[in-house]
């Protein structure tokens, strides 16, 4: 007997239709119920699948918006970075003047300086504030 002579002898999966007239005995009865069983197991499966579908497909949305924001907030980051780099360049250039103009001032010119720069810091706070 060769495949397709197998294949054309076994009989089909699916329970014969059932009639209100035929009887079945508990062995006869098995196959229709184990079909149904089966049937509604794969389709429990089925929907569960599909919960799990949806909920990967929120996940990858919620990733690739997740990605879209660290981009974002990388170039802002960068901003950030140069920005600092630039006020501290004016910094460390404004200090080192101040050290100059400090060393030939000498000590008298020490004290007019820190007057100087104190009454300069409480103009600027006045402006900051009215």
């Amino acid at each position: 007997m060769n495949r397709k002579d197998f294949l054309r002898e076994t009989k089909p999966l699916r329970p014969p239709p059932l009639s209100s007239t035929t009887t079945f005995s508990t062995k006869d009865n098995f196959l229709p119920t184990e079909y149904e069983r089966q049937a509604l197991m794969m389709k429990e499966q089925d929907e569960d699948l599909e919960e799990l579908r949806i909920s990967v497909e929120r996940l990858g949305d919620m990733g690739k918006s997740i990605n879209e924001e660290l981009v974002g907030q990388e170039v802002l980051i960068g901003e950030v970075e140069r920005d600092i780099d630039t006020t501290t360049t004016r910094l460390d250039f404004v200090q080192k003047k101040m050290e100059l103009m400090i060393v030939k001032a000498g000590s008298n010119g020490q004290m007019f300086m820190i007057v100087f720069l104190i009454i300069l810091f409480v103009i600027l706070i006045v402006l900051v504030f009215t």
